[in-house]
């Protein structure tokens, strides 16, 4: 069977089969298959990826077999994708066999199929998100509004004894500020748990970094200290005598 076959293999299976080098596999036999098919290998190609990214690349061997051909790729020049082209590969597929199906499809269409659980994933987590921030963006202003007008007097003496927006702002903040660190010190760990357990899922997988973090926290307090300044700027802009006469 030897003389009707050849092999070409892909870095891993050079390597799984003993060979140091792909040189040092060119011209050697060996037998693979079901039907222990013993062939010389004729050629040596780069690693590639023949699954999703959640499968590590593993040993790949190529082998003629004519009998279980069944589809063929074609490389688009030029412009790409035309209806002609894909209308004129139709017609030579037919004209070799007449009563068999057609079905073309493109690579970039079967690499975005593997993926589509996560591309789902990823826009039901940006959807989240953004009804969360908007969520908890309206919750504190609501909130800060409501400590505002509970501390009306407070900062109304404070302002007649002479304090600065930066006093009542910190006057404001601080608590706010401390109720954040404590939610970000119970919320990280477990969006740390979440995101490594999804990225198991992968065999090539990025890794979560400090600045990750860093980053969602600066970005919360960003935010918290913007709401939190247009609230302390409404509450500066009322006049104490005002303040101090409401209940």
């Amino acid at each position: 069977m030897s003389r009707h076959y050849a092999f070409v293999l892909n870095e891993t299976a050079v390597r799984t089969l003993g060979f140091r080098r792909p040189e040092d596999a060119l011209g050697r036999y060996v037998t693979y298959g079901f039907n222990d098919v013993s062939a010389p290998v004729v050629g040596v190609v780069k690693d590639y990826h023949v699954s999703s990214m959640h499968t590590a690349i593993g040993p790949v061997v190529m082998i003629p077999f004519p009998f279980l051909y069944y589809t063929v790729g074609v490389r688009l020049s030029g412009s790409g994708y035309r209806a002609s082209t894909v209308g004129a590969m139709e017609k030579a597929f037919h004209a070799v066999y007449a009563h068999e199906l057609f079905e073309p499809r493109f690579m970039d269409e079967t690499v975005a199929a593997q993926y589509a659980e996560e591309k789902r994933t990823q826009t039901m987590f940006e959807l989240f998100t953004g009804l969360s921030i908007a969520i908890n963006i309206l919750g504190l202003i609501g909130l800060l509004s409501f400590l505002i007008e509970a501390k009306t007097k407070e900062v109304g003496i404070r302002k007649v004894l002479g304090a600065s927006l930066g006093d009542i702002s910190l006057l404001l903040s601080r608590d706010f500020m401390r109720l954040m660190g404590i939610a970000f010190l119970v919320a990280a760990p477990v969006a740390g748990l979440v995101m490594d357990r999804w990225l198991r899922d992968f065999a090539y997988r990025t890794s979560l970094s400090w600045w990750v973090f860093a980053g969602g926290l600066g970005i919360t307090f960003l935010v918290t200290l913007l709401a939190i300044s247009f609230q302390t700027v409404r509450a500066a802009m009322v006049n104490p005598v005002k303040s101090l006469r409401s209940e």
